[in-house]
């Protein structure tokens, strides 16, 4: 399984963390980072300073979105600042990614019933939670 996580702030560590938990070590986990900050934050939420968080958890990263979809992830995890939640989830959605949203699904109505068309449309699964 390949899965995408878009974000690595501090939710999106804990997707990590817990994707390596139920999947293991085989499954291939990426992740797109558009700030790029040093920051691993652990599972007591401690906050280790001028670490990488890919080489923390062994991770492909990518610096562009369309990039990291162009590699065919299987799953997309939505981590990344709620104003982009609906953007990125669409933009996976389109590539024929399932897509889990962390909540909220966004800040505005905005695209929200192109997402809702695009999904249909794709036959994706999307979830949010």
């Amino acid at each position: 399984m390949k899965v995408l996580v878009t974000g690595l702030g501090s939710i999106g560590q804990r997707h990590v963390r817990k994707l390596r938990e139920i999947l293991g070590a085989d499954a291939e986990i990426w992740a797109f980072r558009a700030r790029g900050r040093q920051i691993v934050i652990d599972a007591q939420l401690r906050a280790t300073f001028g670490q990488a968080p890919e080489e923390q958890y062994g991770l492909r990263t990518f610096s562009a979105l369309e990039a990291a979809l162009e590699a065919g992830p299987d799953v997309v995890f939505v981590t990344n600042p709620i104003a982009l939640h609906a953007q990125t989830a669409l933009e996976a959605a389109r590539s024929g990614c399932h897509v889990f949203i962390e909540k909220p699904l966004s800040d505005r109505w905005e695209g929200i019933d192109e997402l809702v068309a695009t999904v249909r449309h794709k036959g994706v699964k999307v979830g949010v939670g």
